[in-house]
């Protein structure tokens, strides 16, 4: 609940403009209850992302093995594209937030931490990498997800595609990702 509260507010008014005080409000407890769960609202942005990455980690690798399989990979793209149909509103807070400075600076920051080094380049580097037969594990990922979140924000910022169209975009992707 407070998750969600303070996901809302700081896509909506920004990360800096919120304050405890207006998270706890649309949570609907006491500020002194918020500070039971989170020791200040950096602390509930870490949450909200590290939140985000374990989805994204199960996502990826849902046996959790290191290993990213042609069909794990597939199935990311199943789910990934599931959400951004079925979940447009988070998609658009996604997006929001990440275009304000002090959480763009986290992500970047977050982007280079071992938190996301094992999806960064043991699985995602490496599968793609092959699979897309690109010298540079990076360019492989960048391709990837690049085309994820353009795509994404397409969709969730216009009404120009339906989700029907979505699903057979979804295929046409792997037509190109995992054509051998």
């Amino acid at each position: 609940m407070i998750r969600e509260a303070a996901l809302q507010l700081f896509a909506s008014e920004g990360y800096a403009a919120t304050s405890i005080h207006e998270i706890a409000r649309a949570a609907g407890i006491s500020k002194g209850l918020l500070y039971n769960y989170f020791d200040s609202k950096e602390d509930l942005l870490n949450s909200i992302i590290d939140n985000l990455l374990e989805e994204f980690g199960n996502m990826i690798d849902p046996d959790h093995d290191g290993i990213v399989t042609e069909e794990e990979a597939k199935g990311f793209l199943d789910k990934m594209f599931d959400r951004i149909i079925n979940q447009k509103e988070e998609f658009k807070l996604y997006f929001q937030m990440c275009l304000q400075p002090q959480v763009a600076e986290y992500m970047l920051q977050l982007y280079y931490s071992k938190k996301t080094k094992i999806y960064r380049e043991q699985l995602i580097y490496k599968y793609f990498s092959q699979k897309l037969n690109l010298l540079s594990p990076k360019a492989a990922y960048f391709t990837v997800i690049s085309f994820l979140k353009g795509f994404a924000m397409v969709y969730v910022y216009t009404d120009m595609f339906s989700g029907e169209f979505m699903l057979q975009y979804k295929e046409e992707l792997k037509k190109i990702f995992f054509n051998k």
